[in-house]
C-alpha cells in the first residue's frame, strides 16, 4: 500500500524525469527560440526596473545545509563543470533553468528570477571577490566564494550573485544571495523548511 507521500515523491520523480527529458531534447538553440517572445518581454521589464531603481539593488539570501562533499571539493567540482561545459550536468544540478549553457568566460542561463512569472535571459559572468562592484558584503564566517555579475542579452548589469559556502558536519553550509533592482517585482515565496532565508 503506497501512502500519500508515496505518491507525491513518486509524481515528482516522474515529473523531474520528464522536465529533464523534454529539456534535453529541445537543447538550447530551440529553446531560445520557443521562449523568445516572454524572453524579449522579461529583458525590457528588467531594463525598465533598472531606471526606476537609479543604482539601488534589493537583495534575498537562503541558507542551506547539505550532506555530501565538502565546501572547497564542491566548489572545485561546480567550476569544472562549468569549464567543460557539462550541459547536462547543469541542468540537472538546476531544474528551474531552461538553459544552462557554459561558455568561456560566462555562463548563458535561461531562469525565472526573484520568482517572476516570465524566465529571464541572463549571463553570469564572474568577478574577483574584492570587486567593488557588489553591493553588498561578502559574509566572513563562510571562507569559499564565488561570485558574479549578471547580464542581460543586450550587455546590461541586471544583478548580482554571490555564492559562498564553508564545511558543516558530513557536508556543507551554503548561503546563496542575488541581488536585482530595487524595484524589480516582488514574488518571493515563504521559505520551505528545508530552507531559511536571511
Amino acid at each position: 500500500m503506497l501512502s500519500e507521500i508515496d505518491i507525491a515523491r513518486s509524481e515528482l520523480d516522474r515529473a523531474r524525469h520528464a522536465l529533464a527529458y523534454l529539456k534535453g531534447k529541445l537543447g538550447t538553440e530551440a529553446m531560445r527560440s520557443l521562449l523568445s517572445a516572454d524572453l524579449d518581454e522579461s529583458t525590457a521589464r528588467a531594463q525598465a526596473w533598472l531606471e526606476e531603481s537609479g543604482g539601488a539593488w534589493q537583495h534575498e539570501s537562503i541558507e542551506l545545509i547539505v550532506p555530501g562533499p565538502a565546501a572547497a571539493e564542491f566548489h572545485d567540482w561546480y567550476v569544472a563543470m562549468v569549464e567543460q561545459g557539462r550541459e547536462a550536468v547543469m541542468r540537472a544540478g538546476h531544474p528551474e533553468h531552461f538553459v544552462s549553457h557554459p561558455q568561456p568566460g560566462f555562463i548563458e542561463v535561461v531562469e525565472n528570477v526573484g520568482e517572476t512569472e516570465l524566465p529571464w535571459h541572463i549571463f553570469y559572468h564572474p568577478l574577483a571577490d574584492d570587486d567593488p562592484a557588489f553591493p553588498s558584503p561578502w559574509d566572513d564566517n563562510f571562507s569559499v566564494r564565488f561570485g558574479a555579475q549578471i547580464l542581460d542579452a543586450n550587455g546590461t548589469r541586471v544583478g548580482f550573485t554571490m555564492h559562498q559556502s564553508r564545511d558543516a558536519g558530513d557536508g556543507m553550509h551554503l548561503k546563496l544571495t542575488t541581488h536585482l533592482p530595487a524595484r524589480s517585482a516582488d514574488r518571493r515565496r515563504p521559505a520551505s523548511p528545508r530552507a531559511r532565508s536571511t
